[in-house]
């Protein structure tokens, strides 16, 4: 591994033997020549990134055998380094494997697929790989939640961050334990946890998510929220999101960046008729049922379906943190619709269109 400086493209630091896993990795300023290593195990991604303004670096390193080695470094004072090696030491963290290769899962899936036969065409052990396919699996950032972070993507997921100049690794989960009930849940099931992984994911900040993150799971589905504090973190953590129940159907969303609010074009449905006449003679017929069947309670009657059901549209200017309704505007002719809407800036002045 060679360090190049990006302004004269000279050699910073290099070092060797990360492939064996040692406990400690002395780097030099010049690496010399040396044969080429008869490993089968190589090198698929490494990351050198600093957690916080004042953390050393961590050193991050994917083998092909799926296994994730952390390095913290440090430096060793001016008097007790050699000219000819660098300051610079990393210290492999004592953990065990943090995550393994698709290999290993994929032989699972065969021990899930001999214990349930039918699901063997069908199993997830017919789609896996032998090597992750989905692009980069360390993606540091540089804030979320107000924290510097490292996520590790793969069907087991990781946050890393530093706390008092130590690197911490949580697992990421994106499924609550309630959603992971399967048919076969008191066995493995590698087709639910492959489902659970981070594809890929981005840095998001907005009113409502405030340095989160937008994130797609292995299993296609879209994870929008923020990390807990490092005093509420667990040993696993899980993405913070809200669930804000209003009655209606969003068809869109704006933000208004003047008011600071959120415009909705939302729907509900509400029963109509095709016309005057049709409402009359329904009127007429429930009248005339109710006569007829003087014997049936009035709640039954109530139950009686008129008409027939039609969104009905609006839209609604509420808060980013409470939800809050602070405007609304219906007032649209009989059978209009809303088909789409878009904070617009005329002149100086700033329009839901």
């Amino acid at each position: 591994v060679i360090m190049i400086g990006v302004e004269d493209e000279s050699t910073l630091l290099a070092f060797e033997g990360i492939l064996d896993a040692p406990e400690l990795i002395v780097p030099t300023t010049s690496l010399p020549p040396g044969p080429a290593s008869e490993s089968k195990v190589t090198l698929r991604e490494i990351c050198f990134y600093s957690t916080g303004p004042k953390s050393l670096p961590l050193l991050l390193a994917f083998l092909s055998t799926g296994d994730l080695l952390i390095y913290r470094s440090f430096l060793l004072p001016q008097a007790e380094s050699n000219s000819s090696f660098s300051r610079l030491r990393l210290k492999k963290l004592k953990t065990t494997p943090i995550t393994r290769s698709l290999t290993l899962e994929r032989e699972a899936c065969e021990v899930y697929a001999n214990k349930n036969p039918k699901k063997r065409s069908t199993g997830p052990g017919s789609r896996m790989n032998d090597t992750w396919r989905l692009g980069r699996r360390l993606l540091p950032f540089s804030e979320i939640s107000g924290r510097p972070a490292i996520l590790v993507a793969g069907h087991c997921p990781l946050v890393i961050t530093q706390h008092r100049g130590y690197p911490r690794a949580h697992p990421l989960i994106f499924a609550p334990p309630e959603a992971e009930e399967t048919e076969y849940s008191s066995e493995f099931n590698p087709l639910e946890r492959s489902r659970r992984g981070l594809a890929c994911c981005a840095a998001l900040h907005n009113p409502v998510t405030n340095r989160g993150i937008v994130a797609f799971t292995t299993g296609g589905v879209m994870e929008v929220g923020t990390l807990p504090s490092p005093s509420e973190a667990s040993l696993a953590t899980s993405l913070i999101t809200s669930n804000m129940l209003l009655g209606s159907t969003i068809h869109s969303v704006d933000y208004h960046k003047g008011t600071d609010t959120l415009c909705l074009l939302v729907s509900r449905e509400v029963k109509t008729f095709s016309s005057e006449e049709e409402a009359e003679k329904s009127e007429e017929d429930k009248e005339e049922k109710e006569e007829t069947e003087g014997m049936k309670s009035k709640e039954e009657t109530e139950k009686i379906d008129v008409g027939y059901p039609k969104p009905e549209y609006s839209v609604k200017v509420v808060s980013p943190n409470t939800f809050e309704e602070v405007g609304s505007f219906s007032d649209l002719e009989k059978n209009e619709e809303v088909l789409c809407q878009k904070v617009v800036t005329l002149s100086t002045r700033t329009f839901i269109a």
